[in-house]
């Protein structure tokens, strides 16, 4: 049988069913590690950042950021970039780091289940050897299939981004999980513009961030269309820019967005997602205000850059983004909280709850945000900061 053939005879196997195989498989190729050796108070230095660093992905961005964390406060690292390991596309320019050594420090992985034994396994035995283990996980839901327990037992650490999600992944392997936030304002960026490009028509604009290879469901793309179609039919002054990624995972929504797109093509733009740092940077400062309907989400890492570049987010304050949205930085959308129902096959109704939001109420929100006067830039939370990252990590805090 051809290697296409397989490849579309194992696409057709149930998703949950490829996870947890895929997941047994790679699991053999790394010990677990010792019951006697869990949770230790302290990870050395050097810290080895181990993650897709070359991937315009989340994790990717979260193993980027935590090199620029550790550099600024001057704590030896070095890095491993496992993307083609994972399969990512690679898009990011190659990180300058010093290659990793053998002997003591730490390995902090950022790969989650059912790709932690994978990720682990991309690193030469003789590097991991004697080093801690740390996981650098991300949830987006309340409750988490089996094969995160069994994964944890492969690191000392596991470590989450916000309280949300390390509540989940502490419910599902009965670990702790160390509280450490992307350290977003340790990236060197350009300073926020003065006077932000807007759009040449004088309308104010509207942006959302879409990867529907996540789960079209999650991301709730069905509502935001909605939301957009009755925002453009209740002002001629709003303007829409979607960053889409991925919109082919799910046939039936990416017909639906071509139409909205063909609905108003003066009106709307569209972005491409994988995009350099640069141009995503671009693309938010141009913005008046960035959208999100996702039901659930593990840290918030659009609505995270957008606050840090002084644009006001509209999201349900649930999940990871509600530990550092305010008044001062967001709009609050009203949602109730629902079962999990997700088409994908991703998230099953065992994982917990995550938030409905309902279209003409996230519509008028957002109408009344842009028509309020213009914020000044809010204080950055904690959660941002390298002093917390590093802090948390080294077992400061």
């Amino acid at each position: 049988m051809s290697t296409r053939l397989l490849r579309s005879a194992w696409r057709r196997l149930p998703r949950g069913f490829r996870q947890d195989l895929f997941a047994r498989l790679t699991e053999r190729l790394v010990p677990a590690v010792p019951a006697a050796e869990l949770d230790p108070a302290v990870l050395p230095a050097p810290i080895t950042v181990v993650g897709a660093l070359r991937a315009p992905t989340g994790l990717g961005q979260a193993a980027r950021l935590a090199l620029h964390a550790l550099r600024e406060a001057g704590v030896p690292f070095a890095a491993i970039d496992i993307t083609a390991r994972l399969s990512q596309p690679e898009t990011e320019p190659v990180f300058e780091a010093p290659a990793a050594r053998e002997g003591p420090g730490t390995l902090l992985v950022y790969a989650v289940p059912p790709n932690g034994a994978n990720a682990l396994a991309a690193v030469p035995r003789e590097i991991r050897a004697g080093k801690r283990l740390a996981a650098g996980w991300v949830c987006e839901t309340e409750a988490l299939p089996a094969l995160w327990q069994r994964q944890a037992r492969l690191f000392h650490v596991l470590t989450a981004p916000t309280r949300f999600a390390a509540d989940g992944i502490a419910r599902a392997t009965g670990r702790p999980v160390r509280v450490i936030g992307h350290p977003v304002l340790a990236e060197p960026l350009p300073p926020v513009p003065q006077d932000p490009p807007r759009s040449p028509d004088g309308r104010r604009l509207v942006g959302a961030v879409l990867d529907v290879a996540s789960s079209g469901d999650r991301k709730n793309v069905e509502a935001l269309i909605e939301t957009i179609r009755r925002l453009l039919a209740s002002s001629n002054d709003v303007g829409f820019r979607l960053k889409i990624k991925d919109a082919g995972a799910e046939p039936a929504l990416a017909r639906a967005l071509a139409e909205l797109l063909r609905s108003a093509p003066d009106r709307i733009a569209v972005a491409e997602a994988a995009a350099s740092r640069a141009e995503t940077i671009g693309f938010i400062d141009g913005l008046d205000l960035l959208l999100s309907l996702a039901r659930a989400e593990g840290f918030g890492l659009p609505h995270a850059e957008a606050i840090m570049r002084g644009v006001p987010v509209a999201a349900a304050r649930w999940s990871g983004p509600a530990e550092f949205l305010t008044d001062e930085n967001s709009v609050a959308l009203p949602f109730r909280l629902v079962p999990i129902r997700d088409r994908s096959g991703l998230y099953a109704p065992t994982m917990g709850r995550w938030a409905e939001i309902d279209p003409g109420a996230a519509a008028e929100a957002v109408l009344r945000a842009l028509e309020a006067p213009p914020r000044l830039r809010p204080p950055m939370p904690p959660l941002f900061t390298t002093r917390l990252f590093v802090d948390a990590l080294l077992g400061r805090a």
